[in-house]
């Protein structure tokens, strides 16, 4: 579903205690692409995805499964 994976990212930014500007920082993408795959305007490419997934988890310490398949949830 369109935006599944954007607002799994908005949960572990919030679940990490990070800002939108600190967390696109962290992961080498401009702000305005991280809100875009946030509000689901823009999917994440699917070449790019498991990587900026695994990125996430590593910066926010969220649930592997949870963030890859939305399956649990979302803490550790």
């Amino acid at each position: 579903m369109k935006g599944e994976l954007g607002k799994r990212i908005r949960a572990a930014r919030a679940y990490g205690q990070m800002s939108q500007t600190e967390m696109a920082r962290k992961l080498g993408i401009s702000s305005a692409t991280l809100i875009r795959y946030e509000k689901g305007k823009v999917e994440v490419p699917s070449l790019a995805r498991k990587e900026l997934t695994q990125r996430v988890i590593d910066l926010t310490g969220m649930d592997e499964r949870w963030m890859m398949e939305a399956v649990g949830g979302p803490g550790v």
